[in-house]
């Protein structure tokens, strides 16, 4: 085989200085060396033969160098390229399954020959003579191009790729990081011949999706040894910032070196000793009683350890941590200009066609297998190049898309289950895990991309972003995946790097989350409920006892003997065989017993005799007596049937019990919507699983960068500070690490590490002080449970188990005294609270508890009974009380506080009535209604009073503007405003302090009807207070009483006029043309308050009051109403608001029952439907 291979190369041509002559059969002989490798071994013995003898550098190059004329020839060159330059990987297929030392060298041989075959391509004249033949077939049309045109664009693409993805060799080319190595070299040629452009050209073309897949994978071994980041600033002039982190890193070595140098004049002193002697050692006694002797020099005695010549453990090769030589470098100036325009341009033309047309092919599965990897890289890439090059949201909003994020998601979720499934097969674990590595690397990226939209000064990009995230918080998959990720971090399949890009991939998702939450004030999420339904089991029936069938056969005795008697003639007798079954007749006979038992359990006696006359006819002579018994004996024989424990057992197919004995659990998956509650979030993070993780990843913070660190140590924050769960740091391997920390100098990059290693440590010395085994659970790693214990004593879990589960169990000593108490107190105004005041503090009974037991016991017949009634004073401040609320008032940051402080200092006056006179007396100003977060806390935010702005509109009569929002089609949303209204009449009836209402649209068309013109008019026109500057909901006015509101009801509540009739007639007034030419669509916002009349009306179009001149017209008697109320605003009050969560059922009483329905209300904001909720409820605890 040697003979004829080395006898087919040398009739290839002969190479003369500069020129190559081509033998006569050299087109045959190429054909023959592809037939050669065709057939080739599976040790490659062909391949690695015509790799030693140079063919591809002697001959292959110059024939297509020379002769790229003869069409024919350069062809099967081309052909004969892309086989020598495949990747070593498809050159030994079973390498995966079974790599022996002979397969091994093969390999290592073979990768040698194409790292020489990958230095030839550095050449300009091949580079030329490919990028020639595919401009030529670039330049074609589709319909022009033959089938040979459509193989040749793809062999030589293929050949592309090949070249590229031969790995360099720093060690062999030793070079440095600013020389040009081999794939510099390579990129520099493709770029001075253009192949880059016709990149673009077969990326962007839409005649030419076919190649985008080859284009993509040709972009990621071109730009794989790059990093975004540094490409991102090259070819512009360095930065202030540049220039700064740059002075900081020198100025950190060099405190480095100085305190490295202190600490050795520490040590030694100015004098070097060269004494190697030998020394004892005080205070350190050996196994044999005496002092331990030192052999070494005095210099590393510090460093001295009893575990220097042990031998460590070893760790097996399926655990040990997985290190990947990932060749990353930046290459040199002029070839990073050339690539930083290279993927400007590729962003500028191309990325969004290469990505929908890649993303639609995978959809449709007409890729190969895993190709998706190359389409997250370029995501990732490119998107970091243009967030840190040029921020552009058009050039990348093909990934920004929500199915894209959605896909995302899905790869996530793929590439886990199969690295789970595959954790055995440690080769197999390892390539998913690379692949989840690509696909967490693009999700990172995307949360990035949307932190950066989210800041933009653009009004669209901000809204687009806001339309993504809260897709991101709403479904729980966004959410769940990042416990997920890192409660499963395997360091034997993934590296250390995909751990780095998940935690700063959480810190970044929980900052967004945070800047969300601050903009829009509520975060309305769905929740995945899952309800469990198990199956009963169908257990035979229990055996009666003699007794009970005794006392069943004495109930049933005379009515059968009845039932015998009338039966005595009958006909029609059911039929007990089936000839036709295939089940034996004595299991027949059997079934036939068992049906008679159940007749006469269920008191079918009838049935029960007839069927026993028939089966009688079946099996005479048997156990159903003879045909010629006698009624007495027809008793004995049912009665035999009765007590037999055959019949006992009911009639199921055996195939169905034994089905049945195993519980089928069902589950139903259920969605809900609530409120994000981030403090339960980040909950999920409080797990021992996850504080290892991220002590791993802090065990490298010298090579971390401060991203990195800052964000291992806002999670270790968190989860210690925030939840309580600081005994869950308490462990040895993380003590070393900040042992570490702490022996750093002085740092600003360890500062923040510095600091938070500290008060760990800290805390640990002072719980160990209380808990003499704390230095024995450094040792584990600790769960939350455990870490209560940890603090509240060993066994508080159980004892509060028990605790809780006793407090609900009441002896009768207790129910007794519960009663007494009863008696005692049940005139008192609290009588839940002096009851748990006088009951023992060891029952642990809480006030619940204490209602349902006086509701079952039957003392009180509701709860509402038990509601706590407090006496407030309606008498006027005396001049004394006032003079005392001016000495005793203090105020502070939290105002609830300080007015609870004064509510011992004046008995019987409520918490509504001190704020009502402290506004009076100008000590505090009013609420606006607005509220604002603070911990768990809600403060008030004292602003200015509501400001009137001139009116954009006229005021119309309210018949006119009610006709007219029919006419604009509103109808229902001024059926809901109508209902909205009434329901708050009906509230203020029984209640006798009122409070200002914001009106907050649920449904989104509500809430844009109320934006128009014509609902503005209308609002101001019946007395609707218009939100101030600070503020976004109409308000219903406090001075309001309930027959206002009723008859404002009426008003609204007036049916459609003919709408031809509208339309035909002319405008009385122009007021009246200004109501009819008013636009749905206009945003212009009313700010001027005006306050319906105190007095009641009785007339449904609002009429005057009986003080003023009957004689006006309803509109004029509005406009002198309005002028008058414009004068006497009253103070601004508590706001509540009304939502459709609000049940009819609740107390209206004042005291501690009384749950004030004040809300924190967010903006409105351009949301998918489930975030349209306006409103952050939070109850205000205030008292009367």
């Amino acid at each position: 085989m040697s003979s004829e291979l080395v006898a087919t190369y040398s009739a290839l041509g002969t190479k003369d200085g500069d020129q190559y002559y081509k033998g006569p059969e050299c087109l045959a002989c190429v054909k023959d060396l592809i037939r050669a490798l065709r057939y080739d071994d599976d040790l490659c013995g062909v391949r690695r033969h015509l790799g030693k003898a140079r063919i591809l550098q002697k001959d292959l190059i110059p024939l297509l160098v020379h002769f790229n004329d003869d069409i024919p020839l350069r062809n099967d060159i081309i052909r004969l390229l892309v086989n020598f330059t495949q990747p070593v990987i498809l050159s030994f297929p079973e390498s995966h399954t079974h790599k022996d030392s002979a397969t091994t060298k093969c390999m290592i041989e073979v990768s040698q020959y194409l790292r020489q075959y990958k230095e030839e391509f550095t050449v300009e004249h091949v580079m030329n003579v490919l990028g020639s033949i595919l401009a030529e077939l670039c330049q074609k049309d589709w319909e022009d191009r033959d089938d040979d045109d459509i193989i040749i664009i793809e062999r030589i693409l293929l050949l592309l790729r090949n070249v590229l993805h031969v790995p360099s060799d720093p060690a062999e080319e030793k070079r440095t990081d600013d020389d040009v190595n081999v794939h510099d070299q390579i990129i520099w040629n493709l770029h001075i011949n253009g192949i880059d452009e016709l990149l673009l050209f077969l990326g962007s073309n839409p005649n030419e999706t076919q190649w985008c897949m080859h284009v993509l994978e040709i972009l990621f071994l071109l730009l794989r040894e790059q990093s975004p980041s540094n490409l991102a600033t090259a070819g512009g002039a360095r930065s202030s910032t540049e220039r700064q982190n740059d002075e900081n890193k020198i100025d950190e070595l060099m405190e480095l070196e100085r305190v490295k140098q202190k600490r050795l004049q520490r040590t030694f002193g100015s004098r070097h000793s060269k004494f190697g002697g030998v020394y004892i050692v005080d205070n350190e006694v050996t196994s044999t009683g005496r002092n331990r002797i030192y052999h070494r020099s005095l210099q590393g005695f510090n460093d001295y350890s009893f575990d220097i010549e042990k031998r460590p453990r070893r760790t097996p090769k399926p655990k040990k941590r997985l290190i990947i030589d990932f060749q990353s470098r930046p290459s040199t100036y002029s070839i990073r200009v050339v690539l930083q325009k290279f993927s400007a341009q590729v962003l500028d033309y191309c990325f969004n066609v290469l990505m929908r047309v890649v993303k639609d092919t995978i959809k449709r599965q007409h890729s190969m297998e895993n190709d998706e990897t190359y389409y997250l890289w370029a995501m990732r890439f490119f998107m970091e190049f243009s967030r840190l090059h040029n921020f552009r949201v058009d050039i990348v909003s093909e990934s920004l898309q929500l199915p894209t994020v959605h896909q995302v998601l899905q790869l996530i979720a793929s590439y886990y289950e199969h690295m789970c499934m595959n954790k055995r097969e440690r080769h197999a674990a390892i390539e998913w895990g690379q692949r989840l590595h690509y696909a967490v690397s693009a999700y990172k990226e995307l949360l990035l991309h949307v932190q950066e939209m989210i800041q933009s000064k653009d009004d669209t990009v901000v809204q687009s972003s806001k339309v993504i995230l809260s897709n991101l918080l709403y479904h729980p998959e966004y959410r769940d995946v990042f416990v997920m990720l890192l409660r499963n971090y395997n360091e034997a399949v993934v590296q250390l790097s995909f751990l780095q890009d998940v935690i700063e991939m959480t810190h970044v998702y929980l900052r967004l989350v945070k800047l969300y939450s601050k903009q829009n004030g509520q975060l309305v999420i769905q929740k995945k409920r899952k309800r469990t339904a198990a199956k009963k089991k169908t257990n035979s029936q229990q055996l009666p006892t003699e007794d009970q069938l005794m006392e069943m056969w004495e109930s049933l005795e005379s009515e059968i003997q009845h039932v015998i008697t009338n039966t005595a003639s009958a006909s029609e007798l059911p039929c007990p065989f089936d000839g036709a079954s295939d089940i034996p007749i004595e299991e027949q006979k059997i079934e036939v017993m068992k049906n008679i038992h159940e007749d006469l359990k269920t008191q079918n006696i009838s049935e029960a005799v007839l069927l026993m006359k028939a089966a009688r006819e079946v099996w005479p002579d048997d156990v159903f007596g003879s045909n010629t018994v006698s009624p007495s004996s027809e008793i004995s024989v049912l009665r035999e049937i009765f007590f037999n424990p055959l019949s006992v057992t009911t009639s199921h197919d055996y195939e169905e019990e034994e089905e049945e004995e195993e519980e089928a659990v069902q589950e139903n998956v259920t969605s809900i919507e609530l409120e994000m509650d981030l403090s339960r979030f980040t909950a999920a993070f409080a797990n021992n699983k996850i504080v290892q993780v991220y002590s791993l990843a802090l065990a490298n913070y010298k090579s971390n960068t401060d991203e990195l660190n800052h964000a291992v140590i806002k999670m270790l924050h968190t989860i210690s500070i925030k939840h309580e769960m600081m005994p869950m740091l308490f462990q040895m391997s993380l003590f070393r690490i900040f042992s570490d920390i702490l022996d750093e100098p002085p740092l600003p990059r360890y500062r923040e590490l510095q600091k938070f290693s500290s008060r760990v440590v800290a805390d640990f010395l002072i719980l160990s002080q209380q808990n003499k085994m704390m230095f024995a659970e450094l040792l584990i790693w600790k769960t939350s449970g455990e870490c209560y214990e940890l603090k509240e004593g060993y066994g508080a879990i159980q004892r509060k188990k028990q605790l809780k589960e006793n407090r609900n169990v009441w002896t009768r000593e207790q129910e007794e005294e519960l009663s007494s108490l009863y008696e005692q107190f049940k005139n008192e105004t609290d009588i839940v609270g002096c009851i748990l005041d006088a009951l023992p503090s060891e029952q642990c009974r809480t006030r619940g508890i204490i209602v349902s037991k006086l509701v079952s016991k039957g003392l009180v017949s509701s709860r509402k009974d038990l509601h706590k009634k407090t006496k407030t004073n309606k008498e006027p401040w005396s001049e004394e009380e006032l003079f005392t609320l001016k000495s005793l008032w203090q105020p502070s940051e939290n105002i609830n506080a300080s007015i609870e402080q004064l509510l011992c200092s004046f008995p019987g006056r409520g918490v509504r009535d001190i704020k009502k006179q402290l506004q009076n007396l100008g000590l505090m100003q009013p609420s606006s209604g607005k509220r604002k977060h603070q911990g768990d806390e809600v403060l008030s935010v004292e602003t200015e009073p509501r400001e009137t702005v001139k009116k954009k509109g006229k005021k119309g009569n309210v018949d006119k503007l009610v006709q007219a929002i029919h006419t604009n089609g509103y109808s229902n949303q001024l059926a809901w405003l109508s209902t909205y209204i009434n329901d708050e009449a009906k509230d203020r009836e029984l209640d006798s302090e009122w409070e200002e209402l914001c009106v907050v649209p649920v449904e989104q068309s509500t809430a844009e009807a109320l934006e128009t013109e014509v609902f503005h008019n209308l609002m101001i026109s019946i007395g609707l207070m218009p939100p101030s500057e600070q503020e976004m909901y109409w308000r219903i006015p406090s001075s309001m009483s309930p027959h206002n509101l009723q008859t404002i009801t009426e008003s609204l509540n007036v049916p459609q006029r003919d709408t031809d009739s509208q339309i035909t007639s002319v405008p009385e007034d122009e007021e009246t043309q200004d109501i009819q030419n008013m636009s749905t669509n206009s945003n212009a916002m009313t700010n001027e308050a005006v306050s319906w009349s105190d007095d009641e009306d009785d007339n449904p179009h609002l009429e005057p009051a009986n003080d003023r001149d009957p004689s006006l017209s309803p509109s004029e008697a509005l406009e002198l109403l309005r002028k008058e109320r414009e004068a006497k605003q009253p103070p601004s009050k508590r706001i509540r608001v009304r939502t459709q969560f609000d049940s009819d059922d609740d107390d209206g009483g004042g005291g501690d029952n009384e749950v004030s329905s004040s809300r924190s209300i967010s903006k409105e904001r351009d949301e998918p439907r489930r975030l349209k909720r306006n409103a952050l409820y939070d109850s205000d605890d205030d008292d009367d």
